[in-house]
């Protein structure tokens, strides 16, 4: 491949990317939905912020929005989101932990099941995503901390379990992707063009 194929590539990835996350904020709830209610999240201080509890099944996104359905959620590796009783489609992208974690390891536990999320909207005024701080079964007292993540993450990389909390720098995925792709996703040459470029 050469590096204008390797740019060329970068592109459709950045745009299919795009397009991912337009549609995605296209079916989340406006603010000021009726759902929302003040629970015992607490706030992080983001931009447009506004602490909510909502309810709803969780699901696949990808097989909401485009009929592609494997059976258990993905088994855990597409991106997960609650459909409310009311037919809208919240995308889940963040669980409480301020460590580059997402929700997926939260909400797996759960698929196909009604739920109550604890958390708080983030992004602009019109289009909004969900970060969750606590999840419990619709029905059930006692509320689960949405930090699982890490501790996953640290049962699959036992030798590096202590770097858990900047899991990060030490994730073999995220190494291999560096030294197959480079940092700029465009192949080491590149990266190695782009320092000399820039210093």
């Amino acid at each position: 491949m050469t590096r204008s194929d390797g740019i060329i590539s970068a592109r459709r990835a950045f745009a299919l990317a795009a397009l991912s996350i337009t549609l995605l904020l296209a079916w989340a709830p406006r603010s000021g939905s009726a759902q929302e209610i003040k629970g015992q999240a607490e706030s992080w201080g983001l931009q447009n912020e506004s602490l909510a509890v909502i309810s709803g099944k969780v699901v696949d996104i990808v097989c909401e929005l485009s009929g592609d359905c494997p059976s258990g959620c993905g088994q855990g590796l597409r991106q997960l989101g609650i459909v409310t009783s009311a037919g809208k489609l919240i995308p889940v992208s963040k669980n409480g932990q301020p460590a580059f974690t997402g929700a997926i390891q939260e909400l797996f536990p759960f698929c196909q099941k009604t739920v109550d999320l604890d958390g708080l909207y983030a992004g602009d005024t019109k289009n909004r995503l969900f970060q969750v701080q606590l999840i419990r079964e619709t029905g059930a007292q006692s509320w689960i901390k949405a930090e699982r993540w890490t501790q996953e993450w640290a049962k699959q990389n036992p030798s590096l379990a202590g770097s858990a909390d900047e899991w990060y720098f030490q994730d073999p995925r995220i190494a291999a992707q560096i030294k197959a792709r480079g940092y700029l996703g465009l192949g080491p040459g590149a990266d190695r063009d782009a320092i000399r470029d820039a210093y």
